[in-house]
């Protein structure tokens, strides 16, 4: 949250059943019909802008309406005494004919108390100060043209006004603890609409197991996440030698390394830590460079182990949408072809390459 913002967006949601959006037919500069975003108000003062732009604005009694195009992603929002809030970031998707519902609520309790002091003062009053409420000037011009309707009386509806100033006792009522001045969005009420699929990339390094660079890449639907990986492996087992039943010589020798490919299911919990208890198999391909030989066989050059992994990632988020973690993970081979029931016996290391634990630290940036 922006500093000195006294306001916050809540409950954006669609409204499945409004055709507000289909009946006003307005379109973009490329012909296509918009989405319509309807922000209720106690202000008029706030003011608007998108990152693909608002092709038309509208100012209705306690709404303000924006007309915007497919795929607007983030809002700007100002006030020119409460603050700003920027590039705040539309929790579903936009999509042209349809409507999309959402309440500013001010947090600032003294700006709320002028409102209300104002209402009941212009109830006794014939005419209002417009110099003394600049900050309400839409609703100062209300109240003035109520006034002069009312000249013979010099007095304002009462009924209107008390039913003005329980708005706003109600509005005070909502502003709960997490909600005051200077507490960050993210800790306001989430709709459900907020849940969204979302992508994520990332690049780390492997350790213990297979040791080198890693990217990942993943998709995720509430708490589930799916992902691939790919480890390039980059250390080496050097000089494994074969050799034939009574030869003195061996007649296959190799520097062996290992990279591997994964895929994971992953159930995440937490929003700034996240613990994600992860499973799933990887594929580990072990090739052998020939570093002498004495004949033509190439038996031994490569093995491809499947191993079945179970891990668990710790991330934290550092900033918006980027995560340093760590991810643990222990490897059960499930599927050994026989070169690999061998080489595995002659170094420890080539055996940790399909079994064994290991461990990945790196980033995951989320968009």
């Amino acid at each position: 949250m922006s500093q000195g913002q006294d306001f916050w967006i809540k409950d954006f949601h669609q409204n499945m059943t409004d055709l507000s959006a289909i009946s006003s037919n307005v379109k973009d500069l490329n012909g296509k019909p918009t989405a319509l975003i309807r922000f209720a108000v106690r202000d008029s003062k706030f003011e608007f802008s998108a990152n693909l732009g608002i092709v038309k604005q509208e100012s209705k009694t306690g709404e303000v309406w924006l007309y915007v195009p497919v795929g607007t992603k983030r809002l700007t929002i100002s006030h020119p005494y409460l603050g700003l809030l920027r590039g705040f970031e539309i929790p579903t998707s936009v999509e042209g004919k349809c409507t999309y519902d959402a309440e500013i609520v001010i947090t600032n309790n003294a700006y709320l108390d002028a409102l209300l002091d104002q209402a009941i003062t212009s109830s006794s009053s014939s005419e209002i100060n417009i110099e003394k409420t600049d900050e309400l000037e839409s609703d100062s011009m209300l109240y003035q043209d109520q006034a002069l309707t009312s000249s013979a009386s010099s007095e304002i509806n009462t009924e209107e006004t008390d039913e003005l100033e329980s708005d706003l006792i109600l509005d005070q009522e909502q502003i709960t603890s997490s909600n005051i001045k200077g507490q960050p969005l993210e800790d306001a009420e989430i709709s459900k609409d907020s849940i969204k699929v979302d992508f994520y990339i990332g690049v780390g390094f492997n350790a213990f197991s297979t040791i080198g660079p890693s990217a990942h890449l993943g998709i995720g639907y509430k708490a589930l996440s799916l992902e691939a990986g790919y480890v390039l492996g980059c250390d080496k087992v050097k000089d494994i030698g074969f050799a034939q039943k009574g030869a003195p010589m061996p007649a296959e020798v190799y520097d062996y390394s290992c990279s591997k490919v994964w895929l994971r299911l992953g159930l995440s919990t937490g929003r700034k830590f996240k613990v994600s208890p992860q499973a799933g198999v990887s594929l580990n391909m072990i090739n052998g460079r020939i570093a002498r030989t004495n004949n033509s066989s190439s038996y031994y050059q490569k093995s491809t182990p499947i191993s079945m992994l179970i891990a668990l990632r710790l991330s934290f988020n550092i900033t918006k949408g980027l995560y340093v973690h760590l991810t643990p993970q222990y490897d059960f081979a499930i599927s050994k072809d026989d070169v690999y029931g061998v080489i595995k016996e002659i170094d420890s290391k080539i055996k940790a390459w399909g079994e064994g634990f290991g461990a990945n630290v790196g980033l995951l940036y989320h968009f």
